[in-house]
């Protein structure tokens, strides 16, 4: 029976009650009841999920955006800049400022081109452009700095602490163009470098800038870096765009974005990173083409502000690692594709297009996380990524590639009441191939993990090794997968019958935990897991595996038994008790049609076995997911009656969805299932 002090069972009884329309009185009440907290929670979560030193930058933004004045202090002084104007150049004016560290020079650029490199010590600084005169205070248009042709410098060059002393100044830019960059040596970044000096602090703020055509060593857009004993800083950007920069060299180390230093906090809201590129064509050293984080730089990013567009990762190059980002050594990212207060999400943040390309083993086409580094994906969409080899070289993990106990999770919204843009695919990864291994994701080495958590994949493959697999495990790499669809492993461009599908899963010495998801509808020739090397490890728990009769495992060029433990699994074909394995496998196991609503709609119908078949035993593994890949409550009891008790094993349906009450209520009262 139901616990009243567990969470499952609480969320089932208030569910119940809510699917009853007499006992807690008008919707109204009910609404006010669950809305209650909502917004706190939110808000909460998100907070929670954010790397540490991001969580202060985004109260700040948040302060800020819902229109509490900025708390500059100190005394304000307004230059201007342009045709008629006090000053020529913004880098007059610049020198003109002060460089008191309670003074805020606020420079504002008449509508313009001003070509110029430009250097900023310790000041404190505010560039604002797109004014129509000299005296108006509102910007209407952008302006537009540039390197001069055939000078060897970033467009800006940031340097507190430049002229003595402890500082932590701030740069703050709006309404901008900054072009032709080229970064050299000891300004490694094409349009911005930020590089504190001694004990000191650099904070820049960009907003509805945009960041293009520069050219650097590393951070071809931006450059954020440490020296000697500085303390890094921030760097905060409101729907701001970085695109079409590229960095060459010996270490082209992010096209887009470079940050490298335990002090610097990331926060980015809306806007775009594209059609970056790092390293050259015929190479292998490039690093994160559009964004490259090392040595514990944090990044929080966010798809959606006030009003701001689609926000993307896309289109970018690594002609190594990492075609969209790259993380290393202890680094932090975080992505959201919904609102930056936390209450929805509209669209998603898309990591898409993304390319990595190498003459040797190259890989993490979409997302690339090495050496301790964490990514989090929260409500994105990985798709149309690709890790490419040219020559004899090979490719690893079209959407993710995890190495050096690395991590990188997808989820849904950070927390299951903040409304997702879709329902069933609020978490996706579809369409990313790789030439080689793991067209959704390559993890390999000691703790390296990548959790695929109440995400729909479909449709990603390998082009030249259609044999190997879409997930791939190796050498005690391991991948956990819960309340998760996958599906389809095939080019998205030639379903339903394509010309060469991907296996599933491969594993060699590596290890999967396939926990209450859902396998299905492979065009496969091949069986869709393959085991290969010694100490493969598959454990299967609460899951439906719907595959083609007599495909269900492989076993090829095996150099040792693999250990397959299975309990409370539907799998549609009986091979899995006679496939030789290590351990019980066999606990609790179904071989049955498992009843979906339809072909591709992997939904329990009412009747299906595998509802209702599981209780919250899983060894070593602790309870059942809390939700399903839709955000409902798992555990909830629908065969007999809402508090019978169950025939079977317990209330917890197989698979990725839990049939729901509401869903129940319509199918036994009305005339048929009905969709949820």
């Amino acid at each position: 029976m139901w616990d009243s002090n567990s969470g499952p069972g609480r969320t089932f009884f208030l569910s119940a009650l809510l699917a009853l329309p007499g006992l807690l009185g008008s919707a109204s009440l009910q609404g006010r009841m669950i809305e209650q907290g909502t917004a706190d929670e939110a808000n909460q979560a998100v907070l929670a999920s954010l790397p540490t030193g991001v969580r202060e930058l985004a109260g700040n933004q948040r302060a800020r955006l819902a229109g509490e004045p900025a708390t500059r202090g100190g005394t304000t002084v307004t230059l201007r800049v342009g045709s008629g104007c006090t000053y020529s150049s913004v880098q007059a004016a610049i020198d003109a400022a002060s460089s008191s560290a309670t003074t805020t020079t606020v420079i504002r650029l008449r509508t313009a081109i001003y070509t110029e490199a430009i250097q900023i010590g310790s000041k404190n600084i505010e560039i604002i452009g797109g004014h129509a005169n000299c005296t108006t205070t509102t910007p209407n248009d952008t302006s537009t700095i540039r390197n001069p042709s055939g000078n060897n410098a970033s467009t800006i060059l940031f340097a507190p602490g430049t002229g003595g002393g402890t500082n932590e100044r701030t740069l703050r830019l709006s309404n901008l163009h900054i072009r032709r960059g080229s970064g050299v040596s000891i300004s490694p970044g094409g349009g911005i470098t930020v590089l504190p000096v001694g004990a000191a602090r650099g904070h820049v703020e960009l907003d509805s800038v945009v960041i293009r055509q520069n050219e650097g060593l590393r951070g071809g857009g931006i450059a954020l870096l440490q020296q000697g004993s500085a303390l890094g800083g921030s760097l905060v950007m409101v729907n701001t765009s970085i695109r079409n920069n590229d960095v060459t060299g010996a270490n082209p180390h992010g096209g887009g974005l470079y940050c490298s230093g335990d002090g610097y906090g990331i926060l980015k809201i809306g806007g775009e990173i594209h059609s970056n590129t790092a390293g050259v064509d015929g190479s292998s050293t490039g690093r994160g083409g559009g964004i490259f984080l090392d040595a514990g730089c944090q990044l929080g990013w966010f798809a959606q502000g006030p009003a701001f567009g689609e926000a993307r990762l896309a289109e970018n190059i690594a002609y190594g690692i990492g075609g969209g980002l790259f993380a290393s050594n202890g680094a932090e990212a975080s992505l959201y594709g919904q609102h930056f207060f936390a209450n929805s999400s509209s669209r998603p943040l898309r990591i898409q297009d993304n390319v990595s390309r190498s003459s040797a083993q190259g890989g993490g086409a979409g997302i690339a996380s090495i050496n301790g580094a964490t990514v989090d994906l929260f409500a994105t969409w990985t798709e149309g990524n690709r890790a490419e080899h040219v020559a004899s070289g090979s490719s690893y993990g079209g959407a993710g590639r995890v190495t050096g106990g690395g991590r990188l999770s997808w989820h849904p919204t950070t927390a299951g009441n903040v409304p997702c843009h879709d329902r069933q695919r609020c978490s996706l990864i579809r369409n990313n191939r790789a030439g080689t291994l793991g067209a959704i994701v390559y993890v390999s080495g000691n703790n390296s993990l990548a959790d695929i958590n109440r995400t729909w994949a479909s449709h990603n493959y390998n082009t030249d090794s259609p044999s190997s697999g879409s997930i791939v495990a190796f050498s005690n790499g391991r991948v956990s997968i819960r309340s998760s669809v996958l599906t389809r492993a095939e080019k998205f461009d030639q379903h339903p019958n394509p010309a060469r599908p991907t296996r599933l899963v491969h594993l060699s010495g590596g290890r999967v935990d396939l926990i209450y998801s859902t396998v299905a509808n492979h065009s496969l020739t091949v069986a869709p897991f393959l085991f290969m090397g010694i100490n493969s490890q598959l454990y299967l728990r609460g899951s439906i595996i719907q595959e083609p009769a007599g495909l269900a495992l492989g076993q090829d060029n095996a150099q040792g038994t693999p250990l397959i433990d299975s309990d409370c699994v539907l799998w549609s074909d009986p091979t899995l008790a006679n496939i030789p394995a290590d351990g019980a496998h066999t606990r609790n196991l179904l071989t049955t049609n498992p009843g979906f609503l339809g072909p591709e709609e992997f939904r329990l119908a009412e009747g299906s076995p595998a509802i209702d078949y599981c209780n919250s035993q899983m060894p070593d593994f602790g309870n059942p997911p809390e939700f399903d890949l839709t955000g409902r409550p798992r555990g909830i009891w629908t065969t007999p009656g809402i508090l019978g008790e169950s025939p079977l094993h317990g209330p917890f349906d197989l698979g990725a969805f839990e049939m729901p009450v509401d869903r129940l209520f319509h199918s036994r009262f009305e005339a048929g299932p009905g969709p949820i």
